[in-house]
């Protein structure tokens, strides 16, 4: 009859724990979980490195300077968030929607951005080092002072660089940008 009690105890002690354990936490107002929807929240700064909000409504979300790092964002609708100067180091971004979102001065290094919808993304000074952009479409609004060294999945080329005048060394071609544009340009020929 002990082992019995005994045995009672542990599983109602083991499904109270694990049962507390599966709900999300809220941080602000907003459920930290899959297929969280939370539109229109104000979490700049905080601690959100690891969060799960995979399929996720984060639109109008304030993110700025937030800790991201490692965070799975695949296929979140993040339209018009602000993630000026987010950490997104290792982050998912898989199938995500960035239109008109704001990624300036944000850190993204080694993220994954396969598939992801740039229409109007402003990302003036962020590092993008080593980023899948696989497969992403649409057109950045600006990504000026941007860093793209590694970066793979980037199309387009650069304009080539205009001929020398009277002997003189040629002039570089400029360099490209995000998607449809990317690429460095070419060195002109010698004049």
């Amino acid at each position: 009859m002990r082992s019995f009690v005994k045995e009672a105890v542990l599983s109602v002690i083991a499904i109270s724990f694990f049962s507390s354990a599966a709900q999300a936490r809220s941080v602000k107002g907003c459920q930290i979980k899959h297929h969280a929807v939370c539109s229109h929240k104000d979490l700049h700064g905080q601690d959100l490195h690891g969060v799960n909000f995979r399929h996720g409504v984060l639109d109008h979300v304030n993110f700025r300077g937030a800790n991201l790092r490692s965070a799975d964002l695949s296929h979140v609708n993040l339209r018009t968030s602000d993630l000026r100067g987010a950490k997104l180091q290792g982050a998912r971004l898989v199938g995500s929607k960035l239109i008109n979102t704001n990624l300036g001065c944000a850190t993204l290094t080694g993220a994954n951005m396969r598939m992801t919808n740039l229409h109007g993304l402003r990302a003036a000074s962020a590092d993008f080092t080593n980023v899948d952009f696989t497969g992403s479409f649409g057109t950045p609004l600006s990504t000026t002072g941007a860093i793209f060294t590694g970066a793979i999945g980037l199309g387009g080329n650069g304009g080539n660089g205009g001929a020398g005048g009277n002997g003189g060394a040629a002039g570089n071609g400029g360099a490209g940008g995000v998607c449809g544009n990317g690429g460095n340009g070419g060195n002109g020929g010698a004049g």
